[in-house]
């Protein structure tokens, strides 16, 4: 205890905190460790941010191989068609299932005696987002985040990294 009590009166302490949060997310998956795709970024030097535009939009994409990899090739989104140069990451989100109707059923918490088997179709939804670069034009180029899902919904772009 005294040690930290020497340590904050030098300003040490502050100094340690302040840097904590100062970490540079890249646009290749952050830290390796979280695939999602932080909303602000900012390093130790200059300022420097990273943006996360959302748009849960329909897309068109056409599948096939990029550097060997299965996975989305080409999109189609407002009309502009792009071409993904390179695959960054792939990963599999389940559903919130938490917030579903089914989920007071099967824990058996409401006055339901039987649970559908539509509702634990429900709560085993899975989508895959395939984190990829893509390039419209010699010098527009992006990272996008595609999401899939098997219930029959169509492709997604959820959102792209500035």
């Amino acid at each position: 205890m005294i040690l930290l009590t020497q340590a904050v009166g030098r300003g040490l302490l502050d100094l340690a905190f302040e840097h904590l949060f100062e970490r540079k997310v890249s646009h290749r998956g952050g830290d390796g460790l979280d695939p999602r795709p932080r909303r602000v970024t900012r390093s130790a030097g200059p300022r420097e941010v990273s943006l996360v535009r959302s748009y849960g939009e329909l897309i068109e994409v056409r599948k096939g191989l990029v550097a060997g990899c299965e996975g989305p090739e080409q999109f189609l989104w407002r009309d502009r068609l792009w071409v993904v140069r390179t695959i960054l990451g792939h990963w599999v989100e389940t559903g919130a299932w938490w917030e579903q109707a089914g989920v007071s059923a099967l824990l058996g918490v409401s006055g339901q005696a039987a649970v559908s088997p539509c509702a634990t179709a429900e709560l085993l939804e899975e989508r895959e987002i395939w984190r990829v670069e893509a390039v419209r034009s010699r010098h527009n180029s992006g990272v996008f985040d595609l999401a899939f899902s098997w219930g029959g919904e169509p492709w997604r772009l959820l959102c792209s990294l500035d």
